[in-house]
């Protein structure tokens, strides 16, 4: 079967496809998951970064020692009565130093025992403040001792201009006596009297490299420590792919734990400012794209076997399923024949929920749509006859005679109730589905509707009805012109201000044809209304979306308009002029019904609109 051919056709095709698929996953996989998760892995990283950055700026917030150093007027005069006095007075001097020593003390963050609580995230380091002079004056503490040692035994130490005014972090600087021991310091010279004094805060740099624990944990070895376009400290002096020249100047300014980012091919660089600008100790650490995805190598291989595994069992199930939907689509042409050769009683019956359960569906419901159109058209004839015939107005009617037998006019009691007979024989023409009459049969219709209207106003309505002898024999819809009259008189001529009163109500209705078309007019000298409510209640676009309980107060306009579109189709006319106070006209343009075929259905109806 040729269905079965395109059903192994589309499987070869399908086949040939996932492979290429899986080819190309398996090679792209990588670089797709690196750039849709970039922004979440390097958020990640800057997150550990900015966490370490935070680390150091505690650390290096007992810098306010050194600041205290330069501002305290105390050690200042300990220093100027040491300068004057150790060369004169030794147990003076060693009274003095004494005195100074209070002013460098050791100060420790955390507690002695390190190992357990750094493990869980304590920030533990131990300062050793010094305090010396340009002339080699120096003081610290006892347990500040090696500190010093290292301090005073470095190259840094030893070409220092100690007559420059500086705040400033030295390199790491080595133990001679323990290599592989270093201290890192932040240094801050001060001016006494004529004398460069300079405060120091020296931290093992075992304790500084202790809070880089986060970076590697994962596995971030490439990092160093910046301030004063210098290098402080670098974890990788060797292979370290770091190159601060290479950085963008904005890298240098960022705002104190502001991470700034900097992508270098396949490497991500991120530096931020640990301290305060003044000090601009900064963190820098370089991370290559391989680190980041890393974690990720064994998921990735998960995700081939998985995906992998779904295809071939989607090629299953696709084989499996092909054959059952091409047979839907087959009862779905069948059905479709059936309704060609206009057969409407059918439908199709589909528990999918694909594109061809939505197409059947669609079918269906495009089915029921005809359905009930046809009984619509039906539904239609049946209200045309019902509304022909307003229950309030015979209500009133009747209100009208019995008030006029109470009056004892008989006369008028004949009249109306003579007109009110006339108006409802006229009404039950409309059996057999008749929806047209001629023009002299509904003018009659209309006097003795206008009779019956002579009682019920409480004011005289002069009523005209113009028409040439040879279009009486014209055919329109049947009740066409009663409802416009109805509104005229309810909505025009009873609702005339007040202040205009008494006035006599005048409508004419004028009827003429050309070749095509007849033309229908309904002018009267009503209250008028404004473009507003013409458009709110005549508005073609408004009636179709306005439903008929919602527009009560027009409703025999609304039944017209409608009941014109759904005769011819579009080819019928409707229009309303009207102004405040200067009445209104409504026009109808109605094509020229050939009665000559009679009788006229509207299944029919198409044949004689010429």
């Amino acid at each position: 079967m040729k269905l079965n051919t395109v059903t192994k056709k589309i499987m070869f095709l399908m086949i040939i496809i996932s492979i290429i698929v899986l080819i190309a996953v398996s090679a792209l996989f990588p670089s797709i998951f690196y750039h849709v998760m970039k922004p979440h892995l390097i958020h990640q990283i800057s997150s550990v970064v900015s966490s370490c950055a935070l680390r150091q700026s505690y650390i290096w917030r007992s810098n306010t020692f050194l600041h205290d150093m330069e501002l305290d007027e105390d050690l200042h005069d300990l220093i100027t009565q040491y300068m004057q006095q150790k060369n004169t007075d030794f147990q003076k001097a060693e009274e003095l130093k004494s005195q100074i020593l209070s002013f460098v003390p050791v100060l420790r963050n955390g507690i002695d025992d390190l190992d357990p609580l750094a493990e869980h995230g304590y920030i533990i380091s131990t300062h050793y403040f010094i305090l010396f002079t340009q002339e080699g004056d120096v003081f610290f503490d006892p347990d500040s001792e090696n500190a010093a040692r290292i301090l005073l035994s470095s190259d840094w130490y030893h070409n220092l201009d100690k007559t420059q005014y500086f705040f400033d972090h030295p390199p790491v600087m080595e133990d001679p006596e323990n290599p592989g021991s270093y201290i890192l310091c932040m240094v801050s010279s001060f001016t006494v009297g004529d004398i460069n004094c300079f405060g120091v805060n020296a931290v093992n740099l075992d304790d500084i490299l202790a809070q880089f624990r986060e970076l590697q944990d994962f596995g971030i070895e490439d990092f160093l420590l910046y301030g004063n376009d210098q290098i402080i400290y670098q974890n990788l002096p060797e292979s370290s792919h770091i190159d601060l020249e290479r950085y963008p100047e904005s890298m240098f300014h960022g705002n104190q734990y502001e991470i700034c980012l900097w992508e270098d091919q396949n490497e991500t660089n991120f530096m931020t400012l640990c301290t305060y600008k003044k000090e601009f100790y900064s963190l820098v650490v370089n991370v290559p794209k391989q680190l980041l995805l890393e974690p990720y190598h064994e998921a990735f291989q998960y995700f081939e076997f998985l995906l992998e595994a779904i295809i071939v069992l989607l090629l299953i199930l696709f084989c499996l399923i092909m054959k059952g939907t091409l047979k839907r689509l087959v009862k779905l042409e069948k059905k479709m024949n059936y309704v060609r050769k206009g057969n409407y009683n059918v439908s199709v019956e589909d528990s999918g929920n694909d594109e061809i359960s939505s197409l059947a569906n669609t079918f269906n419901t495009m089915l029921r749509q005809i359905r009930e159109d046809m009984k619509n058209q039906e539904k239609m004839q049946y209200t045309l006859m019902v509304s022909a015939i307003d229950p309030h107005y015979i209500y009133n009617t009747l209100n009208t005679v019995t008030a006029l037998a109470e009056l004892g006019r008989s006369e008028d009691v004949v009249a109306v109730n003579d007109a009110l007979i006339a108006t409802l024989k006229d009404r039950m023409k409309l059996k057999n589905y008749k929806i047209f009459d001629t023009v002299g049969a509904e003018r009659e219709a209309l006097k003795q509707y206008m009779v019956i209207q002579s009682y019920l106003c409480y004011q005289k309505i002069l009523f005209s009805f113009e028409v040439e002898e040879g279009d009486l024999d014209l055919l329109i819809p049947k009740n066409i012109i009663q409802p416009l009259v109805e509104n005229s008189i309810k909505h025009g001529i009873l609702c005339k201000e007040e202040d205009m009163l008494p006035y006599q109500g005048k409508i004419t209705i004028s009827i003429s044809k050309d070749e095509k078309n007849i033309h229908i007019q309904v002018v009267d000298n009503g209250a008028g209304m404004d473009e507003e409510t013409v458009n709110r209640f005549f508005s073609q676009e408004q009636n179709k979306e306005m439903k008929p309980e919602k527009n009560m107060e027009h409703i025999g306009t609304y039944n017209v308009q409608m009941r014109l579109h759904y005769l011819y189709q579009g080819k019928s006319q409707f229009s309303v002029e009207s102004s405040p106070g200067n009445g209104t006209k409504i026009y109808l343009l109605l094509p020229i019904i050939d009665a000559s075929a009679s009788p006229i259905t509207i299944e029919s109806l198409e044949h004689f609109v010429r």
